[in-house]
């Protein structure tokens, strides 16, 4: 058994500047603390036959497209989060998709806050799925077990290589003055001229 776990931001230039330019390692060690603390002593997701993969998709709020939402305890002013509750099977593999709209979530962000918005997407995802063992309660205890002195070790802001979001390697065409014409835009080149690296 093995988990994925990918991040989803939008890949238009106006949105993909804004994205965390955190390294995927945190949202990889946030996962591997709750496997441990969590998922095995309640031998959940433990399916040997199984694979999972979770894609966690980050939203900046915006008041005029996000006025109502998936109740979640996880939720707050700032955070409105929407865990897959039914996960799709394909090939031996069960995708979940996990999603937050956020205030908070900017190319500034920091790791501390940005780690304890991946921990609370995780939390509301177990917390639906599991409720007989897995309690709003006991992840919020579970969470001032996180190594932060870690998870702000890793160099911020992180290098376009070390972010690895699931469209970074890809690029899309756009029409040029409403023609047939297309021009084709390069995720990595546009984020790399803006940021520098």
């Amino acid at each position: 058994m093995t988990y994925i776990i990918s991040r989803l931001f939008s890949y238009e230039p106006n949105e993909l500047l804004n994205r965390p330019r955190v390294s995927y390692k945190i949202s990889e060690y946030v996962f591997d603390y709750i496997r441990e603390n969590i998922l095995i002593p309640n031998k959940l997701l433990k399916d040997d036959k199984i694979d999972y993969s979770f894609t966690l998709s980050f939203v900046v709020f915006d008041s005029e497209l996000h006025k109502f939402f998936y109740e979640t305890p996880f939720n707050t002013e700032e955070n409105k989060f929407r865990p897959d509750t039914k996960p799709k099977k394909i090939n031996g593999v069960k995708e979940v998709s996990i999603r937050v709209v956020s205030k908070q979530i900017s190319a500034i962000i920091l790791p501390s806050d940005y780690a304890d918005i991946v921990y609370d997407m995780f939390g509301s995802f177990l917390v639906a799925s599991f409720p007989k063992k897995v309690t709003k309660e006991k992840m919020d205890e579970l969470k001032k077990g996180l190594n932060y002195t870690y998870i702000n070790s890793i160099p911020f802001p992180a290098p376009f290589e070390e972010q690895k979001y699931n469209a970074d390697s890809s690029s899309y065409h756009k029409s040029v003055d409403f023609k047939a014409i297309t021009e084709e835009i390069i995720i990595k080149d546009v984020y790399k001229k803006y940021f520098g690296f």
